[in-house]
């Protein structure tokens, strides 16, 4: 146990921690208390000195590390989508001036391309896809198909397929096509709704969803599907 760290978390919300390729733990749930771990040398450090003192973002929910090195794009409630370098630097950041389906949606998950595009599924606001530039955003929610706008994990499947876990029911997105193939109880789920943070895709790539009744797990080239 850290007892240094004890002040870092929300009792109020969720407190994002995130494995980077190095070993080093991300966890934090504001900018101020944004700290980089390492766990053999049991050194730390905050990754936003003082830099932001002024302008403090509360509510990181969601981590994902990005392709580039030394950066996370983080998920907020509120705030949008940020991208971080863990020198200290805000790269990149869109709000609700920038797209009104990311900043006013709380952000549940995010998935960076190997484009270095993103995907982000919200509370309420469905999936975004936002181009590695930030020039070109689309929206997709349930008249597009999706089984509905509470996006709460996006695993890749291949460089042209996306499962999506929602709210109510599991789709399965094909980036070419742009079409959605849906999965609920009938088809051998163990629940409709899957649960935030809950997600995970192991070495041999079987895929782990939680959910309201268990955990769903399966191998995603097994899944007839059309």
């Amino acid at each position: 146990i850290h007892d240094q760290f004890k002040d870092y978390n929300n009792i109020h919300g969720p407190n994002p921690l995130v494995r980077l390729r190095d070993g080093r733990l991300l966890f934090g749930f504001t900018t101020e208390h944004l700290t980089v771990f390492d766990p053999e040398t049991l050194n730390h450090r905050a990754v936003f000195q003082d830099s932001l003192k002024s302008f403090e973002i509360w509510n990181l929910d969601v981590f994902e590390e990005s392709r580039d090195k030394d950066c996370v794009w983080i998920g907020t409630r509120g705030h949008g989508i940020i991208k971080v370098h863990l020198s200290g630097k805000i790269i990149q950041s869109y709000d609700h001036n920038f797209s009104s389906k990311i900043g006013k949606n709380p952000v549940l998950c995010i998935e960076e391309d190997i484009d270095k595009s993103i995907w982000i599924g919200t509370y309420g606001g469905g999936l975004t896809h936002l181009s590695h530039d930030g020039k070109a955003i689309i929206n997709y929610d349930k008249n597009d198909g999706l089984p509905d706008d509470n996006v709460v994990a996006i695993l890749p499947e291949g460089p042209n397929k996306l499962w999506i876990a929602t709210y109510n029911g599991l789709s399965l997105f094909n980036k070419i096509t742009k079409e959605f193939q849906n999965f609920y109880t009938e088809d051998g789920l163990s629940h409709n709704e899957f649960n935030f943070s809950s997600f995970y895709k192991n070495s041999e790539g079987q895929f782990y969803l939680g959910g309201m009744n268990g955990i769903n797990a399966f191998f995603p080239n097994e899944i007839e599907t059309t």
